[in-house]
C-alpha cells in the first residue's frame, strides 16, 4: 500500500509539472492568465505563484505571433 501511495505521489507531480510547463508557456506566448487557469484547472494564485517563480514574462503579441506551436 506504501509503494501504491508513493505511486500515485509521483504521477501527481509528474502531471502538475506538465500543467505547469503549458500554463508557463501558454501565458508567455500571451494568452489570458484567466483562459490559462481555467483550461488548466488551476486557481489564478496557483498560476500567479508559478509564474513568479519561473521569472516568466510575456512576449510582446508581435513576437508572439511569429513563434511556432508546441506540442
Amino acid at each position: 500500500m506504501l509503494q501504491a501511495l508513493r505511486d500515485d505521489d509521483a504521477t501527481i507531480h509528474q502531471a502538475t509539472e506538465s500543467r505547469k510547463a503549458h500554463a508557463l508557456s501558454a501565458y508567455r506566448r500571451g494568452i489570458p492568465k484567466a483562459r490559462i487557469a481555467t483550461a488548466g484547472g488551476i486557481t489564478r494564485q496557483t498560476l500567479d505563484n508559478w509564474i513568479a517563480r519561473a521569472g516568466v514574462e510575456q512576449l510582446p503579441p508581435d513576437a508572439a505571433a511569429v513563434l511556432p506551436a508546441e506540442s
